[in-house]
């Protein structure tokens, strides 16, 4: 499956399970947009990150309506390539000036790796940016697979299902490569990027 196929099927999913929520979604941007913001960084993006801001550009609510990535929430472009300014400043065994955030909660910070080197041999992976690094989905369309899986099955309805085992389950079968829980460790620092 393409990222925009996942993408379209997560907006249908959200339309039953979470209908407010794409109201809250910003029109997208135009390729040319996207590389005029990150070529000036030296960032050539994955295709991955082009379609995924052509689909919707974030969320313009981010007090309750912008999680569309399972708790974090989807940032509008703008305010990625702020955020993406002090990721990059830290220090870590891969290159932070490659990793691009795209969704954010209470300081953690998902971005996708933007160099065709894999990490850990995988290439463009979604990485967790908090006090440590680490490999938190295999990839941008395996990310998106799995929060429309959590969707589906209910575990957004009530405060009670958001820990359910089962968000895990789906985790750990969509990003099958990765060891158990899903979260290979890359490396520590003493302070967030945020």
């Amino acid at each position: 499956m393409s990222v925009s196929e996942s993408l379209e099927k997560l907006g249908d999913i959200l339309d039953i399970k979470s209908p407010t929520l794409r109201q809250h979604l910003q029109p997208g941007l135009t390729r040319a947009e996207v590389q005029a913001a990150l070529s000036p960084h030296g960032i050539t993006p994955p295709e991955e990150l082009y379609e995924l801001y052509g689909w919707y550009n974030g969320t313009n609510d981010r007090f309750g309506h912008g999680s569309v990535f399972g708790d974090h929430q989807f940032l509008p472009f703008d305010e990625a390539v702020e955020l993406y300014q002090r990721v990059k400043k830290g220090h870590c065994e891969i290159n932070l000036e490659k990793c691009f955030p795209f969704a954010s909660y209470f300081g953690e910070i998902c971005a996708i790796y933007c160099d065709p080197t894999p990490v850990l041999g995988f290439q463009y992976p979604i990485i967790k940016i908090f006090h440590t690094k680490v490999l938190y989905y295999e990839n941008l369309d395996l990310m998106i697979q799995t929060v429309t899986e959590w969707f589906a099955s209910g575990i957004y309805e009530t405060v009670e299902s958001l820990n359910s085992p089962l968000k895990g389950e789906i985790m750990r079968r969509i990003n099958s490569r990765l060891p158990y829980p899903n979260h290979v460790f890359i490396c520590y620092t003493s302070k967030s990027a945020t």
